[in-house]
């Protein structure tokens, strides 16, 4: 499949150039990058499997059979607040030096999307949960967007690992912003879908799964943005 990218994209990006404009773009495998892809992938698998497993061993039965909503416990909600305190302290603290200094790309653009997620579960306990991802995706995605003004330097770095967190953060955080607010979003097709009539009947079927499944379709939709971020990449 590399290798069938690599000459896809050579013939894309190709395709206008001649002469010195021409991109020389190679396949090639190493032992290491055999290694890396397959840690990777069982890493991620098994993270996967293990959080899954979780979630269900802890799920109410009953109410999953019904679709109800459960919810936490108090102990369980202090537990989350307290771990969730500790580690955004953590994460802060390590973020601090990290940003003075804006010596590592990959690092100034991590530890603060990491401190702003780890700070849910504290923010759940004061607000919606709306309003807790919608203000830590769009400070999220506002770091993102705005670091490289204030500190310029994290580009200097030869390394594409900044430009490849940079992606994955704004991809995670942009997704996440879209799926709590889908119905705003979706507020404007708000006359087409009350329209009787075959085409409004085509609309609220269309809105109705991805509305009521958001973690689905934000997943579905975080896979289409890794895509396209390693096109654009590549």
């Amino acid at each position: 499949i590399a290798r069938a990218v690599v000459g896809v994209a050579v013939h894309i990006l190709n395709g206008c150039a001649s002469g010195d404009q021409r991109l020389s773009l190679v396949f090639a495998v190493t032992p290491r990058s055999v290694l890396n892809g397959v840690t990777a992938g069982f890493l991620i698998s098994f993270l996967a499997v293990v959080l899954t497993s979780v979630r269900i061993a802890r799920q109410n039965v009953i109410a999953a059979i019904r679709d109800l909503d459960v919810r936490p416990r108090p102990r369980q909600l202090r537990r989350s607040a307290v771990a969730s305190a500790v580690a955004t302290a953590v994460l802060a603290a390590a973020s601090v030096p990290v940003i003075v200094t804006a010596t590592n790309g990959a690092l100034t653009y991590l530890l603060p999307a990491l401190t702003a997620f780890a700070a849910v579960p504290l923010l759940r306990t004061r607000l919606s949960a709306r309003a807790t991802y919608t203000l830590v995706a769009g400070a999220v995605l506002a770091w993102g967007l705005l670091a490289n003004i204030a500190r310029p330097s994290i580009y200097d770095q030869a390394s594409t690992a900044t430009f490849i967190v940079l992606g994955c953060v704004l991809s995670f955080a942009a997704v996440v912003l879209v799926s709590v607010n889908q119905d705003a979003l979706l507020r404007p097709l708000r006359p087409v879908v009350n329209r009787l009539g075959e085409t409004g009947l085509a609309v609220r079927l269309a809105v109705a799964y991805p509305t009521a499944r958001r973690f689905r379709t934000g997943a579905t939709l975080g896979m289409y943005a890794i895509v396209t971020l390693v096109i654009v990449l590549l």
